[in-house]
C-alpha cells in the first residue's frame, strides 16, 4: 500500500535547463513528458500541485545584460520564455489527463489567465494543476524568487526544487568532483556560505514565511513521488526544525552544566560523552558553526545566559528577543 503523502499542497520549481534533456537549447518533448508523468503520479496521491518554471533553456536576462542588452528588457524576454515553457508543460499535463491552468504575471489573455491568487487557490482545490508563468512580472527578480513568493501566497506546505543533482552541494558536482553534499541546512547556512541552490532573495522570502525547501533530482524516475512519500528530508529548514530532525531531544545528561533547562521548553541532548563544561562549549560551537542560533529564535537564544554568553559572544540574549517580539 503506497505511503500517505507528507504534504497536501506543494509548489514544484523547475529550471528551464531541466527541460532540455540532452539538448543544448529549447525543450526536449521526452523530458517534458517524463516530468508530466511524475506530476500526474503525485496528483493521484491526492496532493495539490502548482509549478513555477524557469526560462533559461530559451533566454536568460542576465546573459543578455552581460552581452550589452538593457537588463530590464532582457528580463522581460526571459519572462516570455517562461510562458513558452509553461504552455508546453500544460499541454503535456493535459495529455496525462490533468486539468491544468497557466497563470501569467504579465497579462496575455489570449493564451493564458492573468495571475489572480484566489482563483489559483480555487483551481487547486478543484484538483487542477496551476502553472505560474512570467516570474513575478518584474525585472531583476528570478524565477526562484517568484517560486518563493507564490509558495507563500498559495500557502503550500513545502517548496520542492527539481534540479539536475540530488541535493545541495558546495559547488556543481558535475564540474567539481570534490563538491561537498549537504544533507540539511538552515536558511542562514545557504546565505552565509553563498550556496547557489537559489538566490538570496528567494531564500530570505522562504525563511520569512517558514517554507521548507526540498532539493531533489527531477531526472530520476519517480523521485518526485518518493519525496512526497517522505523518503527525502527537507534540504533547507529553519534552525529549530533542524534541531528537531537531528534528534536534539528533551534533556541534557546530568552534570554537564548546572542549568539544563533552556528557554521556551526546548532542550538539547549532546550526542557525545560528558566532557564537563568544556564539552558543552565544544558542542555549542558546533551548533553555532552549523548556523544554528544565528537568527532570532534559531537556537542560540534558547540556551541559558551563562552558556549563551560563552558560546555565542555578541549575540542577543533570549529575554531580549522576547522583548523585541513583545514590542513588535
Amino acid at each position: 500500500m503506497p505511503s500517505a503523502p507528507r504534504y497536501r499542497r506543494v509548489l514544484l520549481k523547475l529550471s528551464g535547463e531541466g527541460l532540455m534533456g540532452e539538448r543544448e537549447y529549447g525543450l526536449d518533448p521526452k523530458m517534458v513528458g517524463m516530468v508530466a508523468q511524475e506530476i500526474k503520479a503525485v496528483h493521484d496521491m491526492g496532493v495539490q500541485v502548482c509549478l513555477v518554471i524557469g526560462g533559461g533553456n530559451i533566454f536568460r536576462g542576465v546573459s543578455g545584460a552581460a552581452a550589452g542588452m538593457d537588463r530590464a528588457s532582457g528580463d522581460y524576454m526571459g519572462m516570455l520564455a517562461t510562458v513558452i515553457n509553461s504552455l508546453a508543460m500544460q499541454s503535456a499535463l493535459e495529455g496525462q489527463g490533468l486539468q491544468t491552468r497557466v497563470q501569467s504575471a504579465i497579462p496575455m489573455t489570449t493564451v493564458c489567465e492573468p495571475y489572480i491568487r484566489r482563483r489559483a487557490v480555487r483551481h487547486m482545490e478543484k484538483g487542477r494543476v496551476v502553472i505560474f508563468a512570467a516570474g513575478t512580472g518584474n525585472p531583476f527578480f528570478t524565477t526562484d524568487t517568484a517560486a518563493a513568493l507564490r509558495a507563500a501566497e498559495m500557502g503550500v506546505s513545502a517548496m520542492l526544487k527539481g534540479t539536475q543533482v540530488d541535493g545541495v552541494y558546495s559547488a556543481d558536482p558535475r564540474k567539481d568532483p570534490n563538491a561537498e553534499r549537504y544533507d540539511q541546512l538552515t536558511y542562514h547556512d545557504v546565505l552565509a556560505r553563498d550556496l547557489q541552490v537559489m538566490d538570496a532573495a528567494a531564500i530570505s522570502l522562504a525563511r520569512e514565511n517558514k517554507k521548507p525547501i526540498i532539493v531533489f533530482n527531477i531526472h530520476e524516475k519517480m523521485n518526485f513521488v518518493r519525496v512526497l512519500q517522505g523518503k527525502g528530508l527537507p534540504s533547507i529548514l529553519p534552525a529549530v526544525d533542524v534541531c528537531n530532525l537531528a534528534s536534539l531531544e528533551s534533556q541534557l545528561p546530568l552534570g554537564l552544566y548546572d542549568r539544563a533547562h533552556v528557554k521556551g521548553a526546548i532542550y538539547a541532548r549532546m550526542g557525545r560523552p560528558s566532557e564537563g563544561y568544556e564539552g558543552i562549549k565544544a558542542v555549542l560551537r558546533d551548533l553555532r558553526d552549523a548556523g544554528l542560533g544565528s537568527l532570532p529564535g534559531g537556537g542560540a537564544e534558547v540556551f541559558d545566559d551563562r552558556v549563551h554568553d560563552e558560546a555565542f559572544k555578541g549575540k542577543i540574549r533570549g529575554e531580549q528577543w522576547l522583548d523585541v517580539h513583545r514590542a513588535a
